[in-house]
């Protein structure tokens, strides 16, 4: 059943998913498919897949329960505040803290996890900003 409920989720998903990336245009676009290409790429393959969950599901599951439940949900809270705050506060702030908080709720330390989080989130920040060229949200403590 768990398989089902999800697959239904994910349908709903994929098709708000396809509607809003349908939308999806660029000034300055020199891909012949436009932007809007990738994101109803992704919607299909996510819709193929909540299909294939609602109508050939796997063996029931047992649902988490104690704190396995708990870490799930704190995870989930972290990823959709994650989305909130990575405008307003900045990519290297909010990929930070996103990373240690789901390293921590992995089972490694605080120490470690933000020496990680800051890491990678800096590395990425130069990866994607200056060498991709792929401009991220500085956020207003860096001036963005």
């Amino acid at each position: 059943m768990s398989d089902r409920v999800v697959g239904a989720l994910l349908f709903v998903l994929a098709v708000a998913y396809g509607v809003v990336g349908r939308n999806y245009q660029s000034a300055f676009t020199s891909d012949p498919l436009g932007p809007s290409a990738f994101p109803q790429l992704l919607a299909v393959a996510l819709g193929i897949t909540a299909l294939v969950l609602l109508f050939r599901p796997g063996p029931g599951v047992e649902w988490p329960h104690g704190l396995a439940l708990v870490r799930q949900i704190v995870a989930v809270a972290v990823l959709v505040a994650y989305a909130f705050v990575l405008e307003p506060v900045g990519f290297i702030p909010a990929t930070a803290a996103a990373i240690a908080v789901l390293a921590v709720q992995l089972g490694g330390r605080w120490g470690p996890a933000a020496v990680l989080g800051v890491g990678v989130s800096i590395g990425l920040f130069i990866l994607f900003d200056p060498v991709l060229g792929l401009p991220l949200p500085a956020g207003a403590l860096f001036g963005g």
